[in-house]
């Protein structure tokens, strides 16, 4: 396995699959629309270019099997990486390409002076609450959500 940075040509329709997969299992029964997709490939695409911004790609034999997307984030002043997505082929799962990946995240937001990093998970996806468990997160907020009525 080899860890790359991310290559618009090479890794943005494994990215896009990767954030539908990751949109399903955290909102069930959710349906992704055209809309849906093409903000989520304009966000993919963004970045190229964008200094704030990072994804690391894992290849097996020169094909994508996994992938994590990192930005900078502040909390007032002080930088911390946050981990906007990173998906596993399922049949790559639980074999450190994850570990890895997590890895190389934290390495570019250390070299951007962040101490931490940090990410947001659905608590129904109990898969990854278990997989980020084990990678060394914590929780250390909680999102409440109520649903409002027309």
């Amino acid at each position: 396995m080899d860890i790359q940075d991310f290559d618009i040509r090479r890794d943005l329709d494994y990215y896009l699959e990767g954030g539908k997969v990751a949109f399903q299992e955290s909102f069930p029964g959710v349906v992704i629309t055209s809309d849906l997709e093409r903000d989520m490939r304009t966000g993919i695409a963004g970045i190229n270019g964008n200094e704030d911004m990072a994804g690391f790609t894992a290849l097996q034999d020169n094909v994508p099997i996994g992938s994590i997307l990192v930005c900078l984030q502040w909390f007032y002043n002080i930088p911390q990486g946050y981990i906007d997505s990173i998906y596993v082929k399922e049949e790559y799962r639980k074999s450190g390409v994850a570990k890895e990946l997590l890895a190389a995240a934290e390495k570019w937001a250390l070299r951007k002076g962040a101490r931490s990093v940090c990410l947001d998970v659905s608590n129904t996806n109990r898969n990854a609450v278990t997989a980020y468990e084990k990678l060394g997160f914590v929780a250390t907020l909680t999102q409440m959500e109520r649903v409002i009525e027309s």
